[in-house]
């Protein structure tokens, strides 16, 4: 159906009358970015600045500056747009793409006085209409010999032999940064003269970077820039180049001075004139020489006490278990001893007095018939099957250990150092304080020790995992180790048949013999390995590289070997502190700090039972140690130069990180991170520099 005329007219005022109007933008790019700077040393002043447009509109483009400034007599002088020609700038200048649709410029010309205004423009070209403008964020840098006042920090610094020098240049805006002025196509050049090594001290350094207000020490205020002495005479572009001379490595001097001159394009010298710079030699820093350090242990003299219930006592029939004492005479290479001493039950008072009376004579006896300096470890077999809230008995033997090890503990070996008891249950846990001497076992084991799944392994004597067997498939139990409690091996017996659960077990345990190397230190027993040293020598120092920690490091202790005795040595956080300082210098012993005064276990050759996908019965064999008392004694000897890193010179100068960035800002010895520099040098390209 085709409507009529006055029916269309109105239908087109309806849309049109629904209609909003918006308004028409041009779709043009923008001056992004827009820096001026003057400095009045060089009487040069710089642009930066960049564009963000796409590059098929860039047909014909100009830039044009406008600015005005303070002339020589005091007037100001204001200078309109003007087309930019960057082949006219007081340096080599250039634009240059610096991202997707995104061209980055710089541009220098001469100013006798600082700028007060300064805007850019640009035309898509110098026919266009259509312009984009952008006021210029100004910086004046006044006169003076500090490094606000240099527009390039010139440094050097060495390569690994500390025997060649790079000298570098840091462009010293701000804004825009160092790393950026590469992409804004600005080349500058200096020219390199007189270098020669000079020797500052570390507080002339310090003083220095006061004066000249960076760490770079640019200008360096102990070197002459008017020197004539030293060599060489080099243009140095693009930040940075070699000196061609060597400097002798046998010449401790610190460092090098040398003369800088900012050039123009052409060559010439700017106003700024000659200006000191300083290079120092990187740290001598060496993992220190191997330092073996051999475990001291010597095999202890087990004394071994029997503790059972009075046959004669009502309670006797329910509390052995023949089996089971069997297991734990075999286990601890009893033999068939006869009990040594006997409880009754409601006599533990009797019993307490009778075992420390018991145990002090056979440590006396013991010792009287020593001949050497070999510790001694009592050996407990306590056969019960106590109720929960029976714990008396068990309570008298520890304390009555621990008070005799306790005493013995600041004696000279020949002593007692501790005790193992074995026992029919968990019920029982010595306190903190009995556990530094006595171990007892069986006990209920930690999640993270237990191996497997099996309920049968929660309970036993051991500081680490039972095994370390990858069965797979198999379904199995794990094996109880060799210091199972008595519901435990009844359970494993009655399910597999099997009552040897270790096999030709052999229990051994080492101390450190205490003498005058051995010594009590707070709360830490301290043994100082005798005839290894660390020496420090006059200048250097030492760090202990956290980095490379594991359980040996923590327990280091050192101390300097004219320290009183009395003195408690330095622990691994308080090392660095003193062997990064002036005081550094200085012979030191070693030692290792130890919670239990002895180490050992037993091996054995353990039986495990199970099934092969539930239908084959097997049995397997496996061999195994079970680790107790104080695993760090588990290592036969410790290498303690691999933990430290020795500076020999140049402690307080910077270094290089890993990642070859010159750590400018802080000294080898002041850097407090946890971790020892690894550092990666600038390479000395050899041979004369083009």
């Amino acid at each position: 159906m085709k409507l009529r005329p006055v029916s269309a007219l109105l239908l087109l005022g309806l849309v049109l009358a629904g209609c909003h109007k918006v308004p028409l933008e041009p779709d043009t790019g923008r001056i992004d970015f827009g820096v001026a700077h003057w400095f009045a040393n060089e009487q040069v002043a710089y642009v930066f600045f960049s564009l963000s447009e796409r590059q098929a509109r860039l047909i014909d483009p100009v830039w044009q500056l406008s600015w005005t400034g303070t002339n020589a007599a005091g007037g100001v002088t204001v200078h309109p747009y003007t087309a930019i020609d960057f082949s006219q700038g007081v340096y080599e200048h250039s634009a240059t793409a610096c991202g997707p649709d995104r061209i980055c410029a710089s541009y220098s010309f001469p100013s006798d006085g600082p700028l007060t205004q300064a805007s850019l423009r640009f035309l898509y070209d110098k026919n266009s209409p259509l312009a984009l403008e952008l006021p210029l964020s100004i910086s004046n840098h006044a006169a003076g010999l500090g490094a606000d006042s240099q527009s390039a920090l010139v440094y050097g610094v060495f390569d690994e032999a500390n025997q060649h020098v790079q000298i570098r240049v840091h462009n010293n805006f701000g804004t825009p940064e160092d790393s950026q002025i590469a992409a804004f196509g600005m080349r500058r050049r200096f020219r390199i003269t007189h270098a020669a090594l000079q020797d500052v001290d570390q507080a002339t350094l310090e003083q220095a970077k006061d004066t000249s207000g960076t760490p770079l020490l640019f200008p360096a205020p102990f070197c002459d820039p008017e020197s004539t002495g030293g060599d060489g005479d080099q243009i140095i572009s693009d930040g940075e180049g070699w000196l061609a001379e060597s400097f002798d490595k046998a010449d401790s001097a610190g460092g090098v001075c040398f003369t800088s001159q900012l050039l123009d394009k052409h060559g010439a010298p700017l106003p700024s004139g000659k200006l000191a710079g300083y290079g120092r030699r990187n740290p001598e820093i060496r993992d220190a020489p191997s330092l073996t350090l051999t475990t001291p242990l010597k095999e202890t003299v087990q004394l071994p006490l029997a503790v059972e219930i009075c046959p004669d006592d009502p309670a006797a029939g329910a509390m052995v278990d023949p089996a089971f004492l069997k297991y734990q005479e075999y286990i601890l290479g009893f033999g068939d001893r006869p009990a040594d001493i006997c409880f009754h039950i409601g006599d533990e008072t009797g019993f307490a007095t009778d075992f420390a009376t018991l145990a002090a004579k056979r440590l006396a006896s013991a010792k009287a018939s020593a001949t050497d300096d070999r510790d001694f470890m009592f050996i407990v077999l306590l056969h019960e099957a106590f109720s929960s809230e029976f714990r008396a008995v068990q309570s008298a033997i520890a304390e009555s250990l621990y008070a005799l090890a306790d005493d013995e503990a600041k004696k000279v070996s020949p002593r007692l150092v501790g005790a193992l008891v074995y026992a029919g249950s968990t019920l029982y846990q010595p306190t903190a304080l009995q556990k530094r001497y006595v171990l007892w076992c069986p006990q209920d084991l930690a999640d993270e020790v237990l191996q497997g799944s099996s309920p049968l392994a929660n309970q036993n004597c051991t500081t680490s995992k039972a095994s370390s067997l990858d069965l797979q498939v198999i379904n199995f139990v794990a094996p109880l180790g060799p210091f199972p409690s008595l519901s435990h091996y009844q359970q494993y017996v009655s399910d597999f048949g099997d009552t040897g659960l270790a096999h030709s077990p052999k229990l051994r345990f080492l101390s450190v013999p205490a003498g005058v190397s051995t010594v009590t230190e707070q709360e830490d027993t301290v043994t100082y390995f005798d005839n290894e040293r660390y020496v420090i020598g006059p200048g250097e120092a030492a760090r202990i590289c956290r980095d490379r920690a594991d359980l040996d490091l923590a327990s280091f202790r050192i101390r300097p070997t004219a320290q009183d005795a009395g003195i408690p040595g330095l622990k691994i956080d308080e090392i660095n502190k003193l062997w990064l300082s002036d005081d550094a210098a200085g012979e030191y012993k070693l030692g290792i700090a130890w919670e239990y005064p002895f180490w050992g276990g037993v091996s054995y050759t353990g039986a495990l039972s199970g099934k092969v996908m539930s239908i084959v019965p097997f049995q397997k064999s496996f061999k195994s140690y079970e680790v107790l008392g104080d695993p760090k004694w588990s290592t036969a000897s410790w290498d303690f130069g691999r933990y430290v890193q020795h500076c020999y010179r140049y402690c307080d100068h910077p270094f290089f990180d890993a990642a070859g960035t010159y750590q400018a800002q802080t000294g080898w010895r002041s850097y407090d991170g946890l971790t020892c520099p690894v550092s990666t040098y600038p390479k000395w390209p050899g041979g004369a520099p083009p």
